[in-house]
Formats: C-alpha cells, structure tokens, sequence
C-alpha cells in the first residue's frame, strides 16, 4: 500500500489501482478530484468528507469481484432466474 498523506493523493492512488474504471466514470471521477483539493484546502469538512466518501463509494462499486460476482448483478440474477 502507498503512503499517502492527502485525499489528492489518495484519489490518485485509487484511480491508478483502478483499471476497471472508463470514460463513463470521468464525471464521478472529476467530482471525487475536486473535493479531494476541497478537503486538503481545509474546507468545511462535514459536508465535503460527506460527499467524497459517497462518490469514492459509488467508484469502488463498479470494480469487479475477484470471482467475477460483481460485473453484472442484473444479469446474474437473470441467469439465476432461469436457471443458468
């Protein structure tokens, strides 16, 4: 694990240890940017900290599971709803 000492900072390590992450995911990803440079500025923190973690929490969802549980959970439950 790095040693990171700034959201900045930890932002890039995550966008960096994230290979699932696509264009699609630019929007979140400039919003996750900017708040970070929010709370290392030393921001009002409660609703900053607030909003970084539910956007770092909504990115950290789309990665898959190592046994590959998490990449289509509607289309895993169809499968599984028909018997596949």
């Amino acid at each position: 694990m790095k040693n990171v000492s700034t959201y900045k900072g930890a932002v890039r390590a995550f966008i960096d240890a994230s290979p699932w992450l696509t264009d699609a995911d630019l929007p979140a990803l400039v919003t996750l940017k900017k708040l970070a440079a929010a709370l290392d500025a030393g921001e009002d923190r409660t609703a900053v900290v607030a909003q970084f973690g539910l956007t770092f929490r909504n990115l950290q969802a789309r990665a898959p599971q190592a046994d590959g549980s998490g990449d289509d959970l509607l289309a895993q439950a169809l499968a599984d709803a028909e018997g596949h």
